[in-house]
């Protein structure tokens, strides 16, 4: 009876630890796509500042940044 629920014990803080590592992993991937996003952006309006185009070429290179 004691090793059954010493069993379940161990299985059940095994499943808490999994749960928060998987959560960890999302969270890291998250915050660096947000860093590339932030990278990305900011590279596009360098690009655009540096280059002396007319507005609607503007528009169209910011609407190809942006992925869907």
């Amino acid at each position: 009876m004691l090793v059954l629920l010493l069993g379940q014990i161990y299985n059940s803080v095994g499943d808490i630890f999994s749960f928060f590592s998987q959560k960890n992993i999302i969270y890291s991937v998250r915050l660096k796509n947000k860093c590339h996003l932030k990278k990305k952006l900011f590279q596009n309006k360098r690009h655009i500042r540096n280059s002396n185009t007319k507005n609607s070429t503007i528009i169209f290179q910011l609407f190809n940044s942006v992925q869907f």
